[in-house]
């Protein structure tokens, strides 16, 4: 449940009877497996836990639930969505709020790593209006920052070393939930785990984030790309270590089920550092759910349902301590496109879902080629991607909106982690494929939040 189906992708194909209750409907009522309600109140959704929360509190899906038996998977909750869910007669699959609250909370990172014998910085949260308060709230980690926003959970972390820094990212950091921590002088890197009472399941997947701003006029691309083909094998086997001695820590507090961890590695020497943890999820997890079911094999979201379901997986858990070291998986990326103009706009047009090719005669070098509902459909070639709409026809956006996610074949970062130009002509063809026009004067009252998506 969530505001697109994103995170169901691929998934369906090896969880049965799994379906999606989604707020925007990205394929126009022709994913079978997607319910969209009707009665849901259009308005802006700022993070994942407004949308769940909104369809859980909506009349008509607590209906169609009613007469559903199962488990509801959110990528985040609260005590608030526990109470909305138990109140029809569900529960979420999903560990007890205040275990994922507790391992989660920065003032428990670095006790938490300690205990697992991992390294972690020290970090605080809260909101900054200006490169001055960002000082203030960060006062005691110095002035060389990694700042991330903690509405949209898995972005790019950004080193804020000076004024100028800040002004690059004010309008994005400004009206956010932050998250400051000291920047570390090397890679940082996430991986997906999956924490049971059988041990630890740590996913193949070492992902790396990037964000590309004006990427295309008026618009930008988060990417997040597998780099473990990249990294050196002794390098990943210490990241992997790490996640799994956390992730029995986090086992003694009560916690179970999908976890995500940020481990950055010193340019200077050292082994990992925990930067992050998060219980909720993002993209990383989504591209876990790609590679592994390209793979064949089941994704980090799976073995989450899984656990949450009563199932038993010692079995998973050899088999992915017993997996050999340099078996990585074909890789994919994943590209969040988002706008960046300086005005609010109203899409007049905006590419379909489904599969899309690159054609030098097309609008932007590429063209729509036929409908899918996933992107299993993507050729083997590299000269296709899935493209999942968000901001369709009739729909207003303006800076940070998220309208529109790129799933292709291959690494969306070259060797020395800059994004790849076959990356970037895909970012930039799909963003010129909107067609917008100046959103009138009452489109966006004033004080009214981002009219995007959390995407997830």
């Amino acid at each position: 449940m969530g505001a697109t189906p994103l995170a169901m992708l691929g998934l369906d194909r090896v969880v049965g009877r799994l379906s999606a209750i989604t707020a925007h409907d990205c394929f126009d009522g022709r994913h079978g497996g997607v319910y969209v309600p009707r009665t849901l109140p259009v308005r802006a959704f700022a993070t994942p836990l407004e949308v769940g929360q909104a369809l859980l509190g909506c009349d008509e899906v607590v209906d169609r639930l009613r007469l559903r038996p199962g488990k509801i998977a959110l990528l985040a909750a609260d005590e608030e969505s526990e109470r909305l869910a138990a109140g029809f007669g569900h529960s979420l699959a999903l560990a007890p709020v205040a275990a994922r609250r507790r391992i989660a909370a920065v003032t428990e990172l670095v006790h938490l790593a300690r205990d697992a014998g991992v390294h972690a910085l020290p970090a605080v949260t809260g909101h900054a209006a200006s490169y001055q308060d960002l000082l203030l709230l960060a006062r005691g980690l110095g002035t060389d920052l990694l700042v991330e926003s903690l509405d949209r959970p898995g972005e790019e972390a950004v080193p804020i070393v000076s004024l100028a820094d800040w002004a690059a990212h004010e309008r994005r950091l400004a009206a956010a939930n932050l998250r400051v921590t000291r920047r570390i002088d090397g890679p940082g890197f996430t991986l997906v785990a999956v924490v049971g009472g059988a041990g630890t399941i740590v996913s193949p997947l070492v992902a790396c984030v990037r964000r590309v701003p004006d990427v295309a006029p008026g618009g930008s691309v988060a990417l997040v790309s597998d780099v473990a083909a990249n990294l050196d094998a002794e390098l990943v086997a210490e990241l992997r270590a790490a996640a799994v001695r956390l992730g029995e820590r986090f086992a003694s507090e009560g916690f179970e089920g999908l976890v995500e961890l940020d481990l950055a590695v010193d340019r200077r020497g050292g082994g990992p550092t925990l930067t992050a943890i998060r219980p909720d999820g993002s993209l990383a997890t989504i591209l876990d759910t790609v590679s592994a079911v390209g793979a064949d094999e089941l994704p980090a979201l799976a073995l989450h349902l899984a656990a949450h379901l009563g199932a038993d997986l010692e079995e998973d858990v050899r088999r992915f301590v017993e997996r050999p070291p340099d078996s990585a998986r074909e890789p994919w990326s994943l590209m969040l496109l988002e706008d960046a103009g300086d005005d609010p706009e109203s899409v007049t047009e905006a590419p379909a879902s489904g599969i899309w090719r690159r054609d030098p005669s097309a609008h932007g070098g590429v063209g729509y080629v036929r409908s899918a509902t996933d992107w299993k459909a993507v050729s083997a070639e590299d000269d296709e991607a899935f493209y999942l709409r968000i901001a369709r026809a009739g729909s207003v956006r303006q800076a940070g909106t998220e309208v529109g996610v790129v799933v292709s074949r291959g690494q969306a970062l070259d060797a020395g982690g800059q994004a790849s130009e076959s990356t970037l002509q895909w970012a930039r063809g799909i963003l010129k494929n909107f067609w917008t026009t100046p959103a009138p004067a009452d489109a966006l009252p004033e004080g009214s939040p981002i009219p995007g998506v959390a995407v997830l």
